[in-house]
């Protein structure tokens, strides 16, 4: 009976749901609860051969501008030149919110460039931009950058991977070891070493969690993530992301201690991206300007 209660109440919030959306949103096909319109699309995907068949067809049928429930996601399908450069272009800041998946605002709780809109996402994407071409990207010192510690895991894995003349190494080990190091080595100044057990674990939490992660879970909405009914999937989903976090997190707080002890000195620009954020939080602190850097 609690069962039948539960699934009833389910369906009465998700119709509630769907139904005060469509108001709103351009006119679609009509979309059930929970499933949306997927039952429609595979319908027509089955009976017209694609999915750019599907689409064609509720364009003919609702217009050059339509929308379609993924499950409890609407999205908005605009399949006209002139109405798309209005839109994205001349009307930007209006209708420039991008999408971002309940699992990513669940992760990243809105902040950072990916999961992130509005002041916030133009100020980080700003200075990320900006950092990142002032450490060279999309120059030759970016290149040159790479090539140092491409020459530094040659020279390093032919003193320990040396046998009968050749070099014998897996390829995929040496590759995520020389792209992590690069990456890190941008954020914080530090490669990654051989037999790095902390690198090790990263890469075995990122994979696990991609594993476990399903494409019906980019449909659900941060709220029904967070629902008692949900525990489960979402421990499971963003469980192996806990040792990501608190790697990040260990980090960060070292080199903000290095700084405030002065082992670390901030010299023109920094070194690193760590550097650069911490220089643009006391940059705007001494100008008093009301920033999202913190």
């Amino acid at each position: 009976m609690l069962i039948i209660l539960l699934l009833v109440t389910l369906l009465a919030v998700a119709t509630a749901y769907q139904w005060k959306k469509c108001q709103k949103l351009p006119k679609g096909p009509t979309p059930l609860p929970i499933i949306g319109n997927f039952h429609q699309f595979v319908y027509y995907g089955l009976k017209l051969g694609s999915a750019v068949a599907v689409y064609h067809h509720f364009e003919k049928v609702h217009g050059k501008v339509f929308t379609l429930w993924m499950g409890l996601l609407p999205t908005v399908y605009i399949s006209d030149y002139d109405i798309a450069h209005e839109t994205h272009i001349k009307r930007a800041n209006i209708f420039s919110k991008r999408f971002a998946t309940g699992t990513t605002q669940h992760i990243r709780d809105g902040r950072g460039i990916i999961a992130s809109n509005g002041e916030f996402w133009q100020e980080h994407r700003r200075f990320a931009l900006t950092t990142l071409r002032n450490f060279g990207l999309g120059r030759n010192i970016m290149e040159e950058k790479i090539m140092e510690e491409y020459h530094y895991r040659v020279a390093d894995y032919t003193k320990t991977h040396t046998k009968n003349g050749a070099i014998e190494i897996h390829a995929g080990t040496f590759f995520d070891l020389l792209v992590g190091s690069i990456i890190n080595k941008l954020l914080i100044s530090e490669r990654f070493e051989q037999d790095d057990q902390e690198f090790e674990k990263i890469k075995s939490a990122l994979a696990e969690s991609l594993e476990n992660f399903g494409i019906v879970d980019i449909f659900f909405p941060c709220w029904f993530l967070e629902t008692p009914l949900m525990a489960w999937r979402q421990k499971k989903i963003f469980k192996p992301f806990d040792f990501v976090y608190e790697v990040s997190v260990r980090n960060i707080a070292k080199r903000v201690a290095a700084v405030e002890s002065g082992e670390h000195v901030i010299e023109d620009g920094g070194n690193d991206f760590a550097d650069a954020y911490l220089l643009k939080i006391q940059k705007d602190k001494r100008d008093g300007v009301k920033s999202t850097f913190e």
